[in-house]
């Protein structure tokens, strides 16, 4: 098992970029010392229009 986060903000109407860091509990707990992930995120033909700038 792990708990995780992720945080992303849009930069441009096109272009959004985000950070995650996940972290086990389980067992494999030792051996591991959590991931981290950085998302570079790029929506060039998008036309569907937001209701909410949220992402959920």
């Amino acid at each position: 098992a792990s708990l995780g986060a992720l945080a992303d903000f849009q930069v441009s109407r096109d272009f959004r970029i985000g950070y995650a860091y996940e972290y086990y509990v389980s067992e494999i707990r030792p051996y591991f010392g959590g991931t981290h992930e950085v998302l570079l995120i790029f929506e060039a033909f998008n036309e569907r229009r937001k209701k909410s700038p949220r992402y959920f």
